[in-house]
């Protein structure tokens, strides 16, 4: 079992791979791209330049191949909070559309086949579904975060079993990850549940979510560990409130175990899942500093919310009381594609225009940056294919997919 003295470790090699960093000049950092040691039983790879020179790397063209929802008299076209969207062997996409409750199937082109689960308590229903993701390579695991419950369905959208994760049956907790593995076994994660109204001394603090590994009936074989969570501000004066530009962290499966990035740092680890750490990457890179006009503009954003009066100025009391950070976080999340390759989300402050992706191939070397369609949240990548979901100006979902071009452009 992980405990809290394996992440000391790690916190000290993150210590000694920025201190090397610092203590590399320019032009040593410029003659060699990155560089590889071993510390412990802990491969560190440190990243200073990325593979792919400017003008090339891998490209996604500007219009979808397909495009799911919108504005639509057809049955199962009408896409309301979708959670996730997975792109099957056969080239069929199943959605979980959590507005109706409902798994919704269709064919490559695009085309409605069916659609399983609904609105309810009974088997195969769901309360508030959550999560959506791949189970074995012929089902698939949907997580109900009103019961804890995960329903296994095949790819053709049959109820097959469900199952309740047993060690976060009683606690309060918020269960905000699911990872299926390969033998069926779930990976799951979990941060306490806090009031609005909880005041924590000390200003800006961080939850810990604390990781597990389950078997396929949701007991519990391991704790993988407790990593550092999202962040909070809190004061004598001040309830539990979202700081601006927090910091958080991710998690996904790799051929090689658990992906954990936190986003304090610029990269990731690999952790196995015993909780041993594995493989820290980092990339050589300068945390882009928190402006006077960043903390306006979310002051600003935060008072759009108001609908009345009294609540906006207690918004802007709150406001004014909370300290923001010195630095932006290092990026949004990370994620694994098909093929073994690490995607790490640039952070976008105001999620404005495209997104852009940095990319590092399955053994941790920094490839370079792919820019992403404006609003799209990718769900899946697969070997030409960027999958993920978009949200017009009407606030309705679409499901979209797009080229992915991995041949290196000759620019």
């Amino acid at each position: 079992m992980a405990n809290s003295g394996t992440w000391k470790v790690m916190g000290l090699l993150h210590f000694f791979v920025l201190t090397i960093s610092s203590g590399c000049d320019s032009g040593s950092q410029a003659a060699v791209p990155f560089v590889t040691f071993d510390s412990a039983g802990i491969v560190v790879i440190e990243n200073y330049q990325p593979e792919w020179h400017a003008g090339t790397g891998w490209t996604i063209p500007g219009i979808p191949i397909l495009d799911i929802g919108g504005l639509s008299d057809e049955a199962g076209f009408d896409l309301f909070r979708v959670v996730g969207v997975i792109r099957l062997q056969s080239g069929s996409l199943v959605v979980g559309n959590a507005g109706a409750g409902e798994l919704q199937f269709f064919s490559k082109d695009g085309v409605f086949l069916n659609s399983s689960g609904g609105t309810g308590d009974g088997p195969g229903e769901f309360q508030r579904m959550r999560l959506l993701r791949g189970y074995r390579g012929d089902s698939l695991a949907v997580f109900d975060s009103e019961h804890r419950r995960v329903s296994i369905f095949s790819n053709e959208g049959s109820f097959s079993r469900s199952f309740r994760l047993a060690p976060f049956l009683a606690a309060p907790v918020f269960v905000h990850e699911i990872l299926p593995l390969p033998d069926g076994s779930i990976v799951a994660g979990a941060f306490p549940y806090r009031s609005r109204l909880e005041r924590v001394e000390g200003g800006t603090s961080r939850d810990t979510t604390t990781v597990i590994r389950c078997t396929p009936q949701g007991e519990l074989i391991d704790t993988i560990g407790r990593f550092p969570a999202g962040e909070f501000f809190s004061g004598p004066d001040v309830p539990r409130w979202d700081v601006p530009f927090a910091r958080g962290s991710s998690f996904a499966i790799s051929p090689g175990g658990l992906v954990f990035g936190d986003n304090e740092t610029p990269g990731f680890d690999l952790v196995g899942f015993d909780g041993g750490p594995q493989k820290i990457i980092r990339r050589d890179r300068v945390l882009q500093r928190v402006s006077e006009d960043d903390v306006t503009r979310w002051k600003q954003l935060v008072l759009e919310g108001a609908s009345d009066n009294d609540t906006r100025q207690t918004l802007r009391d709150l406001a004014e009381q909370t300290i923001p950070p010195e630095t932006m976080p290092a990026y949004q999340r990370v994620l694994v594609d098909l093929l073994g390759y690490f995607w790490i989300e640039e952070h976008r402050p105001f999620s404005t225009g495209g997104g852009v992706w940095t990319v590092f191939d399955p053994n941790g070397r920094l490839l370079g940056e792919v820019a992403t369609p404006p609003g799209l949240q990718i769900h899946q990548i697969g070997e030409d294919f960027v999958l993920g979901v978009w949200r017009d100006e009407l606030e309705i979902d679409h499901v979209q997919m797009y080229t992915l071009n991995r041949t290196p452009s000759s620019g």
